[in-house]
């Protein structure tokens, strides 16, 4: 049995093991990681962000295939410029057009839209067999009436005459040629016929004859 000083002694050093702790022991190993737990509910939508800059363009694609044409639409109506048709004989490659008497020496069609003016603009050449003592005479009609026109006496149009003169020397091969221009109405849309006419008016022989000629013809509306 413990005397008392024992005792004391033996409560006082079970008071310092309490009292004053130990040296720290070394660090145990770390254990497995737990499970994840679930996640939790979404939060509510944020405010809408400031508009951010444009970016770049982007490159142009490439052009589409072209289409097929389309069908031809009607031909629209007739503007309001002016109109024209145009002629060349050249009867000298058959030996010669005979002026015989009033001859028509061509003929020229226009289709006009309107009432109007038609200009009438003709070149004939001739050929004239000229006898000593004859006085040759001849002429350039244009006419809208017809091919055996050739008055001299309508004051609305212009004749050309030209003569030969009788104190001239014989010649069986004279080159002549004369222009003329008229203006002929038209009352309206639709197509005409314009004749330029020739003859001799004195001293005619066999050996007068039309070599070529040429006419065109100008509609300007009314």
């Amino acid at each position: 049995m413990l005397g008392p000083i024992a005792l004391v002694l033996a409560v006082v050093a079970m008071a310092v093991n309490f009292v004053v702790p130990g040296p720290q022991g070394s660090s145990g190993i770390d254990g497995t990681d737990g499970i994840n737990g679930t996640n939790g509910t979404n939060g509510l939508p944020g405010a809408t962000g400031p508009r951010g800059f444009p970016g770049a363009a982007g490159a142009n694609g490439t052009d589409g295939t072209n289409g097929t044409d389309g069908a031809t639409g009607p031909p629209g109506p007739a503007g309001p410029g002016t109109l024209a048709n145009y002629s060349v004989v050249a009867p000298w490659q058959a030996g010669g057009l005979a002026l015989v008497g009033c001859t028509n020496v061509m003929t020229v069609d226009l289709t006009v839209p309107s009432a109007g003016y038609v200009v009438v603009i003709a070149t004939v050449h001739v050929w004239v067999e000229h006898l000593a003592g004859n006085t040759d005479t001849w002429t350039i009609f244009e006419s809208s009436a017809g091919a055996a026109d050739c008055s001299d006496t309508d004051p609305t149009r212009n004749v050309f005459f030209q003569e030969i003169s009788n104190s001239l020397a014989a010649d069986t091969f004279m080159n002549e040629a004369g222009s003329v221009v008229n203006t002929f109405s038209v009352g309206g849309a639709g197509t005409y016929s314009f004749y330029v006419n020739s003859m001799m008016y004195t001293g005619e022989t066999a050996g007068d004859r039309v070599s070529e000629a040429s006419c065109v013809v100008i509609f300007y509306p009314a």
